[in-house]
């Protein structure tokens, strides 16, 4: 995991901290919240940014299932506001999928978002 803090500093550390925790995960609030952006990438080559308006976004999380899932969650959020009728918030945030070792292709899912992934090369 990689990104850059609010308050300007580089954070690089591996998973096994977050793994380890599980559903506690990690935490990073406010000035050492990811600064817009942050990326995250494992053994098989494969890398995968996530990019956000980090305006409305007050704290980070991260989060893993059990290793044998090969699952982490990651989550934004905003602080508490309570929201008058017709008045809305937005979020805008993309993913970005590196190439994997054989053109990978496959379908992420995010949050509600589906975001399909093509291949790069032909063949497996």
């Amino acid at each position: 995991m990689t990104f850059t803090k609010r308050s300007g500093d580089t954070v690089e550390e591996d998973m096994t901290e977050v793994i380890a925790a599980l559903r506690q995960g990690k935490w990073f609030y406010q000035e050492d919240a990811p600064a817009g952006e942050w990326t995250f990438s494992g053994t098989k080559g494969l890398s995968v940014t996530l990019t956000f308006d980090d305006a409305p976004v007050e704290s980070a999380w991260v989060y893993a299932y059990p290793e044998t899932l090969n699952e982490v969650e990651i989550e934004l959020w905003a602080p508490r506001k309570a929201l008058k009728p017709g008045e809305g918030m937005t979020v805008t945030r993309t993913l970005r999928i590196g190439p994997g070792p054989r053109g990978w292709s496959g379908l992420f899912v995010l949050g509600n978002d589906r975001i399909p992934v093509r291949r790069r090369r032909r063949g497996w």
